[in-house]
């Protein structure tokens, strides 16, 4: 059946004639390398169709490697590699190198094949870079990978989460475990959390009553008092503004009617409420996403915003005479948490 699927296939390529390739590596449950392949190609009606071909199980990453099974695959669905005219796949050596990667050795036997970066991978390293450029987000991000362990491999206190949601009349929808490998899928993670952020303080103080073992106490107590700081409340809604925007981008990249040029012109357009408040032109948003955090604070019992510890700058990153700029108030100090995202977001 799998054999026949994939003739139906070949033959529905082959009278569109040209094709893209897309591929990419990765590592399986069993820690073995596979290359998954898909073939992209337009029919009469010049509708675009994205087909997967299949996993290949491959001994090491080589470009050499995957080229020989990139064109084994070709070749074995009677197409001819002279027809391609597109490559797509991540930025990584073995795929993009100058000189021996496997888009330039395609390009050796078919010259019309333009490789292009994944956008998909491009938003996410840009995603990644953004985080790290805030430790709000990064600390948030560790934190709510901890607090979703402890509730969802937990049916105990799974169970108990839903009692508490039940007594208070908390109609949200579950916690939903963070990817830890995909940084574009976050936003409902962050934003359930907050719908629930009620009854998790509840729930640890129920589970600090019961008789516990010295790590998971340790465990419990130290998500409690990250979550009774202002802190941490207000990088989920930090996180919540800018993963909704990523979410629905990657969501968008990945529809097969998309093209290269759409999805371009799509980040663009994605980009400019970010930049904007960058540049400081939404101090009004900020104003009020900073209000609005710090009243549910209030009512939640969390503690008050608060200043981090001053500390020197190193010398290696002293440069001219002047002394550095510190906020002068926690308002301040989280307006440029929020701004510094946007910007580092915005450079890709």
């Amino acid at each position: 059946m799998a054999l026949h699927v994939l003739r139906e296939v070949a033959s529905s390529i082959r009278n569109g004639v040209f094709f893209s390739i897309l591929a990419d590596e990765c590592t399986d449950i069993s820690n073995k390398e596979q290359l998954t392949l898909c073939i992209r190609w337009i029919d009469e009606k010049l509708e675009p169709h994205e087909e997967f071909i299949g996993f290949y199980h491959i001994p090491n990453i080589k470009a050499d490697t995957i080229v020989a099974v990139i064109k084994d695959a070709v070749m074995g669905m009677n197409l001819s590699l002279s027809n391609c005219r597109g490559q797509c796949y991540d930025a990584g050596g073995p795929m993009a190198g100058s000189r021996r990667g496997v888009a330039q050795q395609i390009l050796s036997e078919a010259p019309k094949a333009h490789p292009t970066h994944c956008h998909g991978h491009a938003l996410n390293l840009a995603v990644c870079d953004a985080t790290k450029s805030s430790k709000l987000l990064s600390d948030a991000l560790d934190i709510t990978y901890e607090l979703c362990k402890l509730i969802k491999f937990s049916p105990k206190r799974q169970g108990l989460l839903d009692q508490i949601k039940a007594d208070i009349n908390l109609e949200a929808a579950g916690l939903k475990v963070i990817c830890p490998t995909r940084l574009t899928v976050r936003g409902q993670s962050f934003d359930r959390m907050i719908k629930n952020y009620e009854a998790l303080l509840m729930e640890w103080d129920a589970c600090l009553k019961d008789r516990l073992d010295t790590a998971m106490r340790a465990r419990i107590i130290g998500v409690k008092s990250q979550m009774e700081k202002f802190e941490y409340f207000f990088a989920l809604h930090l996180g919540v503004k800018v993963y909704s925007m990523t979410d629905n981008l990657s969501k968008t990249l990945q529809q097969s009617s998309m093209s290269a040029a759409q999805g371009q012109r799509n980040a663009k357009n994605n980009g400019r409420s970010p930049r904007q408040e960058a540049l400081g032109r939404c101090d009004q948003k900020f104003g009020k996403l900073y209000e609005d955090v710090l009243q549910k604070s209030t009512e939640l019992g969390l503690s008050g915003p608060q200043l981090p510890r001053h500390r020197r700058t190193p010398k290696r990153f002293e440069v001219g005479s002047g002394e550095g700029s510190f906020p002068s108030s926690p308002k301040e100090y989280y307006k440029r948490q929020y701004f510094g995202v946007g910007s580092c977001y915005c450079r890709y």
